[in-house]
């Protein structure tokens, strides 16, 4: 698929549904895309999704709702996780998050990354309480300077990289038998 959704456009992936797409997915400035409860929006190995800047944009995941990514996301706008859905970076999968570009964990919402992830300058990823990023084997989850991840529910690194030049902010846990770097300039901040 190729799609481009503009302005004021709404894309439904109700339950029960699956989109896939190996071409590319483009969410214009005041674009949207939800992923209803059951609902599955999936990017195929060398398909791509752009989120791109200027607010308004988004792509929003209903409770168990799935967004799982074999190729590439790159957002400068917002992906919304409610609670209990899930958005998976498989393995050869990239989600990149530049300036503006936000995933939003909701309670009990989770991050998986088989791939890599990378939090660019202005990029963002806040979670909620109970809300899991995990880094599975094989996996990098990379903050970049200016970049943050802001952890309130669990961040665990399995057999994987989590490599920090910008922040990680935790009032969670943070736990594995992977890699944990914070690099020159990074920062690891641990509130209560």
């Amino acid at each position: 698929c190729s799609l481009q959704v503009k302005g004021g456009g709404i894309v439904n992936i109700p339950s029960g549904a699956q989109v896939s797409c190996g071409g590319i997915l483009t969410v214009d400035q005041g674009g949207t895309i939800k992923v209803k409860t059951g609902g599955i929006l999936r990017i195929e190995s060398g398909g791509q999704m752009q989120l791109l800047a200027g607010g308004n944009g988004s792509v929003t995941v209903d409770s168990g709702g799935q967004v799982i990514c074999y190729g590439t996301i790159t957002a400068s706008d917002t992906l919304y996780a409610k609670k209990f859905s899930t958005v998976q970076v498989q393995s050869g999968g990239q989600l990149t998050l530049n300036s503006g570009g936000t995933v939003v964990l909701d309670t009990s919402a989770q991050l998986t990354n088989y791939g890599t992830t990378t939090i660019n300058s202005g990029g963002i990823v806040d979670t909620k309480k109970l809300s899991i990023v995990l880094t599975q084997s094989g996996g990098t989850t990379r903050v970049n300077s200016g970049g943050l991840l802001k952890i309130w529910g669990d961040a665990t690194s399995n057999s994987a990289t989590l490599d920090c030049y910008g922040t990680l902010s935790t009032n969670g846990t943070i736990n594995g038998d992977g890699s944990f770097i914070i690099r020159s300039g990074g920062k690891l901040r641990a509130d209560s």
